[in-house]
């Protein structure tokens, strides 16, 4: 089974760890990694890991299954559904991480409102790993831009030198561009002398 993912800027990861409940499983310098299918099971917990440089970029918990691939083939669609029915009326004891993933109607049990609410969303893309990627613009005194700092979602972006204004001190920034979760513009701050 190969698993994908979507990082929006790939040019600056150069390795991804891959770990399966927590124990490494290999290293990756694309944006797939090829897993022996007999591994796979709805309570899974799958983790990547992005490196630049050896530094930790991003670290990310998930479980494939997600939103109701119940046959594991990669895609959700009415061959799910009918996996998951065929499982329901078998008897089948679905474990607690099963549970989680696909008690889609959240009352505690697998069953046919789970099935149908697999059905409901089996047309929409899924996505296990998307991480939005946001621009900070930082712009010096006169309104120009002194540097664009692309960041990935949650993360610090860091801040040009603020440049030297003649009877003019530098206060700092006006809005935090710590823990980034949109586009921002962050305006340098002066007090006159």
């Amino acid at each position: 089974m190969n698993i994908n993912w979507n990082v929006s800027d790939a040019s600056e990861v150069d390795q991804y760890k891959i770990y399966i409940n927590d124990e490494l499983e290999g290293t990756s310098t694309t944006n797939s990694y090829e897993i022996d299918k007999s591994r796979v099971e709805f309570s899974t917990k799958y983790t990547l890991e992005a490196y630049k440089d050896n530094k930790l970029l991003f670290h990310k918990d998930f479980y494939y299954g997600v939103y109701g691939d119940v046959n594991l083939d990669g895609s959700i669609n009415d061959n799910d559904v009918k996996k998951l029915i065929e499982l329901i009326f078998a008897g089948y004891v679905f474990n607690s991480g099963a549970i989680k993933l696909l008690d889609n109607n959240n009352d505690g049990i697998v069953d046919i409102g789970d099935a149908f609410k697999i059905l409901a969303y089996q047309n929409e893309r899924v996505e296990h790993l998307v991480y939005n990627e946001y621009e900070v613009t930082f712009v010096g005194y006169s309104g120009n831009a002194l540097a664009r700092v692309k960041v990935l979602e949650g993360e610090d972006a860091t801040a040009p030198e603020a440049p030297t204004i003649t009877g003019y001190t530098f206060v700092g920034w006006s809005v935090s561009y710590t823990n980034v979760n949109s586009n921002l513009i962050v305006r340098a701050i002066y007090e006159a002398n």
